[in-house]
């Protein structure tokens, strides 16, 4: 009888690990098909303040409204080039709003007509006219590893 039950156990260890590996070779493949997104931010004028990077993924909030990004980073400032990396992502369409809070006030400060007194960049290095850009003149295809070179405006 207990010959019996050794093999029952046996069994069902081998069935244990044949689930894992399944489930975490899965997790490994996903990972391995999801692209990865960095943001490379230059002529950043001063180490003062934060730098905020809103990730959207669809048009709904951008670029403003920062609890609707997918993805939010707040970094301290470094005057110069900063590096972000934003990781692996599911392929699809992106837009990035960033800007460059001096005062860390938690907002982009403008002046009496609406235009930024501190720095910004979007997605595509889109250079907005007279309003705020929308999602489709900032977004982007993510389909395989991409890293985008924004330049800050002042």
């Amino acid at each position: 009888m207990s010959r019996y039950n050794n093999i029952s156990l046996l069994s069902l260890v081998i069935i244990i690990l044949i689930i894992a590996l399944a489930v975490f070779g899965a997790a490994a493949q996903a990972k391995a098909q999801s692209p990865q997104l960095s943001v490379k931010l230059t002529d950043i004028e001063s180490s003062k303040g934060t730098v905020m990077l809103a990730l959207f993924n669809k048009a709904d909030g951008f670029p403003n409204d920062h609890t609707k990004a997918l993805k939010l980073e707040k970094l301290p400032a470094k005057q110069g080039t900063m590096e972000v990396p934003f990781g692996f992502l599911p392929a699809g369409t992106y837009g990035l709003a960033v800007y460059h809070d001096e005062d860390s006030n938690g907002k982009l400060n403008t002046n009496f007509v609406g235009a930024p007194t501190e720095g910004y960049a979007f997605s595509n290095n889109f250079k907005p006219k007279f309003s705020a850009p929308k999602f489709a003149d900032v977004s982007f295809n993510l389909i395989q590893p991409l890293q985008l070179n924004l330049k800050l405006r002042y």
